[in-house]
């Protein structure tokens, strides 16, 4: 015996109730001190300061306390040398066996988190998992094996561990499977009050509900003896099979139904579960070639329509995944009021299974995207957290995910072509268009149905039919790109500017990457198209800022020439055409710098023209610090 296990020994048997004993057993045991030494008298030194702790407990509280905190100090060291064991693959079970009567802890969350010391063991690469290490672990301790029901921060179990780690075997994932049914089995006595989402959870991480027990009970079969309403309605949403026959050749209505005490709440859910079956094998059976009528006829006879099954799948998921067509997909949603939004097991909505069945001979995605329930919102997983455009692209389904672009770009045009200048109005449009781009729509993406707006995209629009805040928030908020012509050439900025914008106009002048003088197809300007539009007060901004007035569109017009050949409707439009003549003629006489400047010198505004002259231009780097 070493003497830093004598020193330890003469605490515990003398000196276990001081304060002072906790730091110097501390010391002892980070020095080599062997905790499963026995006293003279056999017992452990665990077993020695529990008894000590009992005796004071009552008298003398304070002297309790400290023996309860060596108590813990053993344990812990206890628990050391059993992970020391586990871990290194040399360890004799009956060594083991000592430890766990030293009070070492099997499962030690704390130290290795949720999946404990055996998710620790499955997890390691070093030695192979060895089954009786496993066995031990999990029938030693119930902490240890409720483990197998968890998982941690890397969505792992235990099982999945097992699975996936070359150093373990079938032999140690099947046993592993067996104890995590048998606890699933017996749920109907361990935990009653387990809730739907609960239930899913064990089923998600490897618990099987068609495993049975020593009589050939279900999960199902038991939860109905215990006569447990809520727990057998939690298990039908998740898919329990109701016509299971035990070993006695009784299904889970049969056993409800000869109850002493009929409960006719379980006996009505049964009865429709057993309808929904029914359903279930219909679709299975029929595929493509279902009919509206014979869906009918299991609903009027009570199956519902959004009742589970496997996977926690809904009618819907297996109307999809069994080849439904388009029309009967659209009579589930639109007639029979399926849930769109069912999520099953695996955390897939009926639209996600669409991606994943969609054929081009059904065109089924195309036709659930257009179904009229479908909002922004259906377009986004938030059990996965991730569009259903992302969840295409991962799954390297181009076609699917061409599909899901191409309706949420037709989305978002109707959205953003909604917007007027009301502001408040268009604080939901904005709302609604940054949920679409967020879920996979293209801002830039240019419109490709026949109209006057063929070819431009919803940023194009807005510059022509919205107001400065809502553009700017195309561009600061949605990256809508403010040098992007449309197919005829015409960028955004040439687009104000022909419909009289000249907030707007200014706004994207400011803009990185925008010219005052770009040309469209007819090569006309900015400011050929506010010439002869009649917008002055854009034509003297953009002069200001440096637009040639002397390019030349493809019929070889200056933007005086257009302004003159422009025709007018109203008498402002007159007003307006004039003003612009006469401006810009006065910029074609002066010669030198000087006299140009004069010409664009403000003159006495005309109240009754409603005009609003602009300042001249002074560069900043010419400004002079006083």
């Amino acid at each position: 015996m070493s003497k830093t296990t004598t020193r330890l020994i003469k605490i515990i048997k003398k000196h276990a109730s001081e304060e002072k004993s906790y730091f110097e057993a501390q010391k002892l045991i980070a020095k080599g001190a062997d905790v499963r030494t026995p006293l003279n008298n056999g017992y452990s030194m665990i077993q020695y300061v529990t008894e000590e702790e009992a005796r004071l407990r009552q008298p003398t509280p304070v002297k309790a306390e400290n023996c309860r905190r060596i108590i813990k100090l053993l344990k812990d060291r206890a628990s050391e040398l059993l992970s020391e064991l586990v871990l290194s693959n040399n360890g004799k079970l009956d060594e083991m066996r000592l430890l766990v009567k030293l009070k070492a802890s099997c499962y030690q969350q704390q130290v290795y988190g949720p999946l404990g010391l055996l998710g620790k063991l499955l997890n390691q690469s070093e030695n192979h998992v060895r089954l009786d290490v496993v066995r031990f672990l999990v029938e030693t301790d119930e902490e240890a094996k409720f483990a197998l029901m968890k998982e941690d921060d890397q969505h792992q179990t235990c099982l999945s561990l097992s699975l996936n780690n070359p150093k373990s075997s079938v032999q140690v994932s099947n046993y592993i499977q067996e104890q995590l049914n048998l606890l699933f089995n017996k749920i109907a006595s361990t935990h009653s009050e387990m809730d739907a989402k609960e239930l899913a959870q064990w089923i998600c991480r490897g618990a099987d509900p068609k495993a049975t027990d020593e009589d050939q009970n279900t999960v199902l079969l038991n939860a109905v003896r215990a006569n447990n309403v809520d727990l057998v309605r939690a298990l039908i949403a998740n898919g329990c099979n109701a016509m299971h026959k035990n070993k006695d050749d009784k299904t889970s209505f049969d056993i409800a139904k000869n109850e002493p005490l009929r409960n006719a709440q379980l006996l009505a859910i049964l009865s429709e579960q057993i309808v929904n079956n029914k359903l279930k094998q219909l679709i299975c059976a029929e595929k493509s070639s279902l009919k509206k009528e014979e869906v009918l006829k299991c609903l009027e006879e009570g199956a519902n329509i959004n009742g589970r099954f496997d996977n926690n799948d809904s009618f819907l998921h297996y109307l999809i995944a069994h080849d439904g067509t388009q029309e009967m997909i659209a009579a589930f949603v639109n007639e029979f009021n399926a849930d769109i939004l069912a999520t099953n097991n695996a955390g897939l909505r009926p639209i996600e299974l669409c991606i994943l069945h969609d054929k081009n001979l059904h065109n089924v995605l195309g036709t659930f995207l257009k179904l009229p329930r479908v909002s922004t919102d259906t377009f986004f997983n938030n059990v996965s957290q991730k569009s259903i455009y992302q969840y295409a692209i991962e799954q390297d389904l181009k076609d699917s995910a061409d599909t899901i672009k191409t309706e949420l770009n037709a989305r978002l045009w109707a959205c953003v072509t909604s917007a007027n200048t009301d502001d408040k109005r268009n604080q939901s449009v904005l709302s609604e268009a940054k949920k679409l781009i967020d879920y996979g729509a293209q801002i830039n993406d240019r419109h490709d149905i026949d109209g006057e707006y063929k070819g431009w995209s919803v940023f194009h629009v807005a510059c022509k039919t919205t107001m400065k805040s809502f553009v700017e928030c195309l561009v600061r908020d949605m990256k809508a790109d403010c040098a992007f012509p449309n197919s005829h050439e015409d960028y955004p900025i040439s687009i104000a500017a022909e419909y009289g914008q000249l907030e707007i106009v200014q706004f994207l002048r400011e803009c990185r990457g925008v010219q005052i003088n770009v040309f469209n197809k007819k090569r006309d300007t900015p400011l050929h198209l506010a010439a002869k539009n009649h917008h002055y007060r854009i034509v003297r901004y953009l002069i200001l800022w440096g637009a040639d007035e002397e390019a030349r569109n493809s019929s070889k017009e200056t933007p005086l020439v257009s302004a003159q050949m422009s025709e007018t409707k109203t008498e402002q439009d007159k007003i307006e055409k004039d003003k612009i003549i006469s401006f810009l003629r006065n910029l074609t006489f002066p010669e030198d710098d000087n006299m140009r400047e004069e010409a664009i010198q403000p003159t006495k505004s005309t109240p009754d023209l409603d005009t609003c002259e602009l300042l001249s231009h002074i560069d900043v780097h010419e400004i002079q610090p006083s």
